[in-house]
């Protein structure tokens, strides 16, 4: 921790919450809203905010060219395997990775210079807050609906996380009991580093 890093939370707490909460499962609004009410029945002042720019840079990550950086760590690797016909490596996987090795430098520099334009528009749009709180993910898919689309459903389940690395941006996922659906519910608190 740098010298400066506040170890407790201040004594006037401002927490981001998203206006508006797109590909949430329907049941799960309603616990949503219930955290947040109970943050607010504590004292903590909440700040709607555009989510916008945070949700752009999560597309980045499934959408964009920063894969590129995914062949670069572990591409040479993947490559071998697949040219050997080893099944060891996912599919899924290995597809993406072999694919993002074909991606253009170009690319990769105009996706970040695009992640930092969005970076910058979402910690204005975070402003003197403390803390964003978003839904951790967006539903519980079934076994049958991943094997389908597995890269369509993850990047949907990550709608709410896949900005944070991309940002630098810090999170913890608590808790937050059973949505009426039965499945388990949880958010995510998120700051910057």
């Amino acid at each position: 921790f740098p010298p400066d890093a506040p170890l407790a939370a201040p004594p006037d707490i401002r927490v981001a919450v998203p206006r508006e909460l797109p590909d949430l499962a329907p049941a799960w609004r309603g616990p949503f809203r219930e955290a947040c009410d109970r943050l607010a029945h504590d004292g903590v002042e909440l700040v709607e905010i555009d989510l916008t720019p945070f949700l752009r840079a999560a597309r980045l990550l499934y959408d964009g060219a920063l894969v590129a950086e995914r062949h670069e760590a572990v591409g040479a690797f993947v490559d071998e395997h697949l040219r050997l016909g080893d099944q060891s490596v996912d599919p899924t996987v290995a597809g993406i990775i072999a694919a993002a090795g074909a991606l253009p430098a170009t690319a990769l520099l105009r996706d970040r210079v695009t992640l930092a334009d969005l970076t910058a528009a979402a910690l204005a749009e975070l402003g003197d807050c403390h803390a964003l709180l978003v839904p951790t993910t967006t539903d519980h898919p079934t076994i049958a609906e991943v094997n389908a689309d597995p890269v369509g459903v993850n990047s949907r389940l990550g709608t709410y996380t896949n900005f944070c690395n991309l940002m630098d941006l810090c999170g913890v996922s608590v808790p937050r009991g059973t949505a009426p659906d039965g499945a388990q519910f949880g958010v995510t608190v998120l700051a910057r580093a």
